[in-house]
């Protein structure tokens, strides 16, 4: 009688995303497909089955985080499992386009705080302002662009916000607001 041998070893899974899969959806929008590679197993016994599948490549996903599972099996039981995230998230924009202000570059300070910065002479009212225009992109195309103020504006002393109001055709907006101080 030869001795019998006792698979223990699972299946190998292929192809399980490592990292998760980010799915950005345009603003106002809740849920998403979302699209990974297809997920499959080897045995040395040459038989796995898919035992369970959350979720499917092109599935739509909502808002937020979701845990994807794929569970294989080969002939003696053994079990493998895939599990990875899929996160939706909405195409939020940013102020885009902050350069030169004053005759400094102050990209770094702006994306931080926001803010612009003029120094203006002793009793005056104000400066003019300039500043790159902020832009914004969208997967349609950004319709509309309307602006609380325009480059060469001018500003009185004091703080002032700037917002600008970016639409698609379908309703869909954003905002970027940054604040001009003028101080003496």
């Amino acid at each position: 009688m030869l001795p019998s041998t006792v698979d223990r070893i699972p299946p190998t899974i292929a192809s399980c995303p490592t990292s998760g899969v980010a799915v950005t959806v345009e603003l106002g929008e809740t849920s998403g497909p979302a699209f990974w590679q297809a997920i499959t197993a080897t045995d040395l016994s040459n038989v796995v089955d898919l035992v369970s599948q959350t979720n499917a490549p092109g599935d739509s996903f909502m808002l937020g985080t979701t845990t994807v599972m794929y569970i294989f099996a080969d002939a003696s039981g053994n079990r493998a499992t895939c599990s990875f995230t899929v996160t939706v998230t909405p195409d939020i924009r940013v102020c885009h386009g902050f350069g030169i202000f004053s005759g400094y570059t102050s990209t770094h300070d702006i994306w931080l705080s926001g803010v612009i910065r003029e120094i203006v002479e002793l009793g005056s009212q104000g400066t003019i302002v300039l500043f790159p225009p902020p832009t914004a992109t969208d997967f349609s195309g950004v319709a509309t662009v309307t602006p609380s103020h325009r480059p060469g504006a001018f500003f009185q002393v004091g703080t002032t916000s700037v917002t600008y109001r970016f639409e698609d055709a379908t309703g869909n907006f954003d905002e970027c607001t940054f604040v001009s101080s003028g101080d003496w």
